[in-house]
């Protein structure tokens, strides 16, 4: 199995490459944002080339602050729904 794992998160994918070092030549990992959607397309394009075929899709992405609603601003939920409605 060949396995790519891509998040914001530069710091979760070296703990990952750390963790699975024994098959770093099936691990492949990408800093990514997932609301930029020109950089996710690139990004399935590129592993998409490298692995030849994609079988299984994991999205977890996600993201929330717990606030009561009148804490909340119009920035916190284009944020939260960047990220968990149009992200995956």
């Amino acid at each position: 199995m060949r396995v790519a794992a891509l998040d914001l998160n530069q710091a979760g994918l070296d703990e990952i490459k750390g963790q699975f070092q024994q098959y770093a030549g099936q691990l492949t990992t990408a800093q990514l944002d997932i609301t930029d959607h020109d950089a996710v397309a690139k990004a399935v394009q590129k592993i998409h080339a490298d692995l030849k075929q994609i079988d299984i899709l994991v999205n977890n992405a996600g993201w929330d602050v717990a606030k009561q609603f009148v804490e909340t601003t119009p920035d916190l939920w284009d944020k939260l729904i960047a990220i968990n409605l149009k992200g995956p």
